[in-house]
């Protein structure tokens, strides 16, 4: 049986730790299935003991994407037997090797690819790292730009449809409110 893996993927502070704890907690995505979490990056915020017990979750925390091998993906799908897999990658990485034929084992599908940027300092990733951006992008079907100013909705929404025109893109204000008035 295919279990499926759930990839949170972005900078540093953009987000994708929170978002993972929220879907966890919503009794509307988990209704108590064993979760793997595979951690790349540990920033701010972490996955506590309580949260972990609450959520039927185990953490597995790794320094780089290269240490997630095949002989590695099936050792923790023995070790921890999970209903679904959640990969919070690093944001510094290129995470395109997950998304190529035979990037990961048979039975491991990927069935949400979700994008997390601040909108504080996309504008300076997009200019200094266009490679770390692209490679973000490309293969995710939402992006949520959090801390975003107005001003600067336009000019994500272009460049990052340039990108991935597929992709659904969200853009939270710094009260972490939706920003539903876009312009053409």
């Amino acid at each position: 049986m295919d279990k499926p893996v759930y990839v949170f993927s972005g900078f540093i502070d953009s987000g994708k730790t929170t978002a993972i704890k929220e879907s966890l907690l919503d009794p509307n995505f988990n209704e108590g299935e064993k979760n793997l979490i595979l951690v790349f990056e540990q920033g701010d915020i972490e996955f506590d003991d309580d949260f972990l017990r609450d959520t039927n979750s185990e953490v597995v925390y790794y320094d780089r994407l290269s240490s997630l091998t095949h002989e590695e993906m099936r050792k923790v799908t023995r070790a921890y037997a999970p209903d679904r897999i959640i990969i919070e990658l690093n944001g510094m990485e290129d995470e395109t090797p997950i998304y190529k034929k035979n990037g990961l084992i048979k039975n491991w599908l990927i069935v949400q690819s979700l994008t997390f940027f601040d909108g504080t300092t996309l504008r300076l990733y997009m200019n200094n790292m266009k490679q770390f951006v692209y490679n973000h992008v490309i293969n995710s079907e939402e992006i949520y730009i959090n801390r975003c100013n107005e001003d600067d909705v336009l000019f994500f929404r272009n460049n990052l449809k340039a990108i991935n025109p597929r992709a659904i893109i969200s853009f939270l204000n710094h009260n972490n409110e939706y920003i539903t008035n876009i312009s053409q």
